[in-house]
């Protein structure tokens, strides 16, 4: 295997340093498969990323969680745009429909917003582009902090003597998503506890996850930095909710296992395969009527959409309604061509440089280029009225090493950006309003989709350098 640094080890022998790490540090996850904790899929050296690019995305965050903020506030906004799609899909129907019923509650709750917007580095421009915004869940924010600690210790333990370490300048950005992302959970129970006259002792956080959750561990590292500051976390699966949840109709106070809820946290609840029955349902509409704190709210999730991504495309006015103008062309610049499935047919048909996107989250519902024609050709209009059509990016391309369950493989990488921010906020009040941290996913060049949890990305960490230098990076 081709050397890609100055190392004193082998790729080999800093993969074993590697694997001695994640299993150490809690770099790990527990694949479906076995059940068993193993590393999780990193790069066993960090990936080039230019600088800019990087310091962009972080610069666009601010405006981006202002403008969705206040999307999800605004209900003429959702029931023109994802009024129409839920027709034509049957789980954006329902999560509308338990929206309508709840949406009153919302003037009155705190809100705990968690974001992540996710960019690929345009090979030409070396701009971020981005593409999409997640507004629940918001996986891999424990575990990206702890990549960038990874990366850091191999490079002090793994580089010779008198090399400069890339880790000694500002070439690794620091990351300390763990313990900003807790604080603005923090935040939102004392808040929550000093409305309704509340001490820590009474409440509990609940994280809603799955039950069979391969990504374990990175909800753990913030569970259990919530829980050092006094406060209780329970799990239950959105099954485990409708058979122990208790709701007082009157107060809207959510009680499980006698704990009164003050934080809802959804690491489940966004796909419909978490909804297996009825059941999920219930339990899904139990905690929107409920006075908690939820992260995040239904209509907030309904505004991550891909058709909400689409609208501000080719609805320019509408950002300009809540960002200055100077603000809003910045946050354009990081956008690619969108349209709906309707209006873009004649590039469907085509195929080729675009991407066909469903109202879906997790990775894996997307269909790219010559696959596109044939999918729309099975489509009735109202299903239709449910995609979006992307112009697709032209990543930038670079040599990596990616290592999952022990095999070392090199070649053309391409990585995707990740920034985190979380808002805690009641109406026009913002109580918290913070960038939290930052995720690289890295894949071969030649896959479509992503995601680490479907098992085709794996964890990185970004090595900034300027555009020059990123250029001489750059492979076909």
């Amino acid at each position: 295997m081709t050397r890609i640094t100055s190392d004193r080890l082998s790729p080999t022998e800093r993969a074993k340093k590697l694997h001695q790490f994640c299993i150490t540090r809690g770099l790990t996850i527990v694949p479906r498969s076995i059940q068993s904790i193993i590393p999780a899929p990193v790069t066993l050296y960090p990936t080039p990323f230019p600088r800019s690019a990087f310091q962009k995305a972080l610069q666009v965050q601010h405006p981006i969680q202002k403008l969705y903020r206040q999307l999800a506030q605004d209900e003429d906004f959702i029931n023109q745009h994802i009024g129409p799609i839920a027709q034509g899909d049957p789980f954006i129907e329902r999560l509308y429909k338990i929206w309508q019923d709840t949406k009153h509650l919302t003037k009155s709750r705190i809100e705990l917003q968690i974001y992540r917007s996710d960019y690929l580095v345009d090979k030409n421009s070396l701009e971020p582009k981005q593409v999409e915004l997640n507004s629940i869940a918001c996986a891999f924010s424990s575990l990206s902090q702890k990549t960038f600690e990874l990366h850091k210790y191999l490079d002090a333990s793994c580089k010779p003597r008198n090399v400069q370490r890339v880790s000694s300048g500002a070439r690794l950005p620091q990351n300390g998503n763990i313990a900003n992302m807790a604080e603005a959970f923090i935040k939102a129970n004392d808040l929550y506890a000093e409305m309704f006259g509340r001490s820590r002792d009474d409440l509990a956080v609940l994280v809603v996850a799955g039950s069979e959750e391969g990504n374990v561990m990175d909800q753990h590292w913030l569970e259990i930095e919530i829980g050092m500051h006094g406060i209780h976390v329970m799990r239950k699966s959105l099954t485990e909710i409708a058979n122990t949840a208790e709701l007082d109709s009157a107060s809207q106070i959510l009680k499980i296992d006698g704990w009164e809820i003050s934080i809802v946290y959804f690491r489940s609840g966004y796909s419909p395969s978490d909804y297996i029955s009825e059941t999920e349902w219930t339990a899904r509409r139990t905690l929107e009527s409920s006075r908690c704190v939820l992260a995040s709210n239904v209509g907030l999730q309904l505004t991550g959409s891909k058709k909400v991504q689409e609208v501000l495309i080719t609805n320019p006015s509408i950002m300009r309604k809540y960002l200055p103008e100077a603000t809003a062309r910045l946050v354009e610049t990081t956008f690619m061509q969108m349209m709906p499935l309707a209006d873009g047919l004649d590039h469907a048909k085509q195929g080729t440089g675009w991407v066909l996107k469903p109202q879906r989250e997790g990775g894996g519902n997307n269909v790219y280029g010559e696959d596109i024609p044939a999918a729309v050709e099975k489509m009735t209009k109202e299903v239709m009225d449910g995609y979006t059509l992307m112009e697709r990016i032209d990543a930038a391309k670079v040599d990596g090493v990616l290592v999952r369950n022990g095999d070392i493989w090199q070649g053309s990488i391409v990585s995707e950006l990740g920034i985190y921010g979380a808002v805690v906020c009641s109406n026009d009040t913002v109580f918290y309003d913070e960038t939290t941290g930052y995720l690289l996913r890295t894949k071969q060049s030649n896959a479509n989709e992503g995601g680490v949890n479907v098992g085709i990305s794996v964890m990185d960490c970004p090595l900034l350098m300027d555009d020059a230098s990123f250029r001489q990076r750059i492979v076909e």
